[in-house]
């Protein structure tokens, strides 16, 4: 699995671990899973690991350069 959530200190923060290829469907469903009502009247912060992630997907929003992006928008991480 790419995202692997982790509940911290009795559900008041989360750990997102990511891993390998990271597609934009699996940050959304993640997230879907994460935020629902009941965590979050809870939940007040989000660590994100990324150091086991190869590939992020691009954002035609701004967010990175068109240079930064590999064949079809996709961001290749540093170090790996």
């Amino acid at each position: 699995m790419p995202v692997q959530s982790n509940f911290l200190e009795e559900g008041i923060g989360v750990e997102f671990i990511t891993s390998g290829v990271l597609t934009g469907e699996e940050i959304i469903a993640a997230n879907q899973e994460l935020y629902t009502r009941e965590n979050l009247l809870r939940l007040r912060y989000k660590v994100i690991d990324r150091t086991s992630c190869t590939r992020l997907p691009g954002n035609k929003q701004g967010h990175q350069s068109d240079s930064d992006s590999g064949p079809g928008g996709w961001k290749e991480l540093a170090g790996t």
